[in-house]
């Protein structure tokens, strides 16, 4: 038995559209020709605004720019919670955290009465995994689960570098034993959980790196001093690693199947709670603690006039109900049963 269907709002001033189009899809819509694949990063602490794609000069995102530019950059997009638990246990079901039971706690479990999309699509002929941080931290035995909600664990490869605060796991590698498990032509849907930029950093990695002091573009409130810019050119260091391992995913893509690449779907999604120092806003609901970058790939559902980068009142838990009905339109196996509808607006600049 699932979660009940709950119904929510998000709320953008009407001053700020001159246009305003509905995400979701009308009701009756054919299930697409060809279902696509999913890959679904999602990086841990790194928040709004430490992306290259914004001008900043202590970063370099380039595969995440990339992902941004080609389809649509959500600028004001928020998290459902600032915590990995309760957050992850929202992308995964289409729930707010409090309708999870014991997930909505950190180190709590999920309940197996609680769907999750993984799940409806590998029960639809996806096959489903993921590598790094999945649904954690918590335990899922306790809800009675016998994996991980984000699939099946490909954790097996791991390699050794040379800073040791970053984890040791081989993502890509993960993810081609992962591509390896798949029948011929069956599509995938992919959880990429990159362990950073999660605290502890190597002290002054980035300065040894080659980042400098003066290019920080530090966040309102903090300190000014050698200290607090050198710890985040670390923590942009990190950022770089988790963007690096997502270029080299994406460099597989021929791998995938027999799809075209336009049918190929990249969503991703970053965990939006910053660094606990210098920024002390882990798990806190301030703008650096709840407020992230959220780009997706294709861009083709959006309404004509969007720009590259759109402004978006966007929530976590509208993922499943997106995964759903790309997958199998609205009349799909959960339409109208499992997720949240969101009623979301785009921004789409006048002329």
């Amino acid at each position: 038995m699932s979660v009940s269907r709950q119904t929510r709002r998000n709320f953008l001033s009407a001053s700020a559209l001159s246009a305003a189009v509905a995400l979701t899809p009308q009701a009756g819509s054919a299930a697409p020709a060809t279902r696509p694949n999913i890959l679904f990063a999602i990086a841990d602490d790194w928040s709004w605004p430490f992306a290259s794609i914004d001008g900043d000069k202590s970063v370099q995102t380039p595969n995440f720019d990339r992902i941004a530019r080609e389809g649509v950059l959500f600028r004001q997009a928020h998290t459902a919670a600032p915590s990995c638990t309760a957050s992850r246990g929202s992308i995964l079901s289409g729930q707010w955290f409090a309708r999870l039971e014991q997930g909505g706690d950190l180190w709590g479990t999920l309940p197996s009465k609680v769907d999750v999309y993984p799940d409806i699509l590998e029960r639809s002929g996806y096959c489903v995994g993921f590598t790094g941080k999945g649904w954690d931290p918590g335990d899922f035995r306790p809800g009675g689960r016998t994996r991980n909600p984000a699939g099946t664990e490909f954790n097996k490869r791991t390699a050794e570098l040379a800073n040791k605060n970053i984890s040791k796991l081989d993502y890509v590698s993960n993810f081609n034993d992962f591509l390896a498990t798949r029948k011929s032509g069956q599509p995938f849907c992919f959880w990429y959980g990159g362990h950073e930029p999660h605290r502890t950093y190597e002290a002054g990695s980035g300065v040894r790196a080659g980042k400098r002091l003066e290019d920080v573009r530090l966040p309102t409130g903090l300190p000014d001093s050698p200290e607090v810019r050198s710890d985040l050119l670390d923590y942009a260091l990190e950022i770089e690693w988790f963007d690096t391992q997502l270029g080299r995913m994406r460099g597989h893509r021929r791998q995938w199947s027999s799809f075209p690449p336009s049918q190929s779907e990249c969503l991703w999604e970053w965990n939006p709670r910053s660094p606990g120092r210098p920024l002390g806003c882990e798990s806190a609901c301030r703008p650096h603690g709840r407020r992230l970058y959220q780009p997706a790939r294709p861009r083709a559902h959006l309404p004509a006039g969007c720009g590259s980068a759109a402004d978006l009142g966007h929530d976590c838990p509208e993922f499943p109900r997106y995964f759903e009905e790309q997958a199998f339109g609205t009349g799909g196996p959960s339409a109208g049963t499992h997720f949240c509808r969101p009623r979301t607006a785009y921004y789409c600049p006048a002329g």
